[in-house]
């Protein structure tokens, strides 16, 4: 099974090794990332946002089922993956919308859809409030973000301080831990416990939650997809963003899925990314 796993990653790797790299240079950060174009022009576009601590590479088997469907931008968030973050600088979700507007606007090509998973859904949030206009339809994959009474007893799974307890945090994020998850325990304890990612975290409770009159104002038709055995953030936030919501916003709750689905279900997100690609091309 543990080489049958490692040959699907050298394939989605093959797949990803021509994407063009780009950077954006601001004052508060450099924002790198990568755009996948399909072998025919393309005529609709999909952007990727990943989850805290992660980086866009979380995104490949995406890639690799997508990619002759439209162009793929694909970002590390600062300070992840291969982007950078000014010294001093913490940023919250709203902020990495603000980064990440000017990066959409200036890859996209036709409808666009924006995909956000975990944090990545909370940014997708804020852009869909303040640049509308960047996008035809929006999907939501385990996103964080409601402010729910209980919904962030998640943080103290999130900073772990011993292999137990990252173990309870790896039980709370899958449906079915990886065979390789237990082997990077030690990189995952300093990973969750860098001040960037404590100080996310400490801000989840105050002012970058979305305003329920800003949600109400968004009317991107949207989708949002919930692994049924996820343990990290409160179920009933798809619920609640389909009470909020201002326009169209459907909800699909996943079996055998935990909070990183677009992993554990790859082929559920690629067609639930198909599907909105076709509603944003009739909006």
């Amino acid at each position: 099974m543990l080489v049958e796993a490692l040959r699907g990653s050298i394939r989605v790797l093959y797949h990803v090794l021509d994407g063009r790299p780009f950077e954006h240079a601001r004052d508060t950060a450099t924002v790198r990332g990568f755009v996948f174009e399909p072998d025919a022009e393309a005529e609709r576009t999909v952007a990727f946002v990943h989850g805290l601590g992660d980086a866009s590479t979380t995104w490949l088997r995406q890639v690799r089922g997508l990619r002759q469907d439209a162009r793929l931008v694909l970002v590390d968030l600062p300070p992840f993956g291969r982007s950078k973050l000014a010294d001093g600088y913490a940023l919250g979700p709203d902020e990495h919308a603000r980064l990440l507007a000017p990066i959409v606007a200036e890859h996209a090509v036709g409808p666009t859809t924006v995909v956000g998973q975990s944090m990545g859904g909370w940014v997708t949030q804020w852009l869909l409030h303040e640049r509308p206009d960047l996008a035809d339809a929006a999907l939501l994959v385990a996103p964080a973000g409601t402010r729910l009474e209980g919904s962030y007893d998640a943080v103290g799974l999130m900073t772990p301080h011993d292999a137990e307890g990252a173990r309870r945090y790896l039980e709370a994020v899958w449906h079915e831990v990886p065979l390789a998850a237990p082997a990077v325990l030690d990189h995952m304890l300093e990973r969750m416990h860098d001040p960037v990612v404590r100080g996310f975290l400490a801000e989840t409770e105050h002012r970058h939650t979305v305003p329920e009159e800003a949600l109400a104002a968004i009317d991107v038709p949207t989708l949002a997809l919930w692994g049924s055995d996820d343990g990290l953030l409160d179920g009933r936030t798809p619920a609640y963003l389909a009470r909020q919501w201002g326009g169209p916003f459907e909800r699909t709750y996943l079996a055998r899925a935990g909070h990183m689905i677009h992993q554990e279900r790859p082929q559920a997100v690629e067609a639930a990314v198909r599907r909105m690609m076709r509603v944003a091309e009739q909006v």
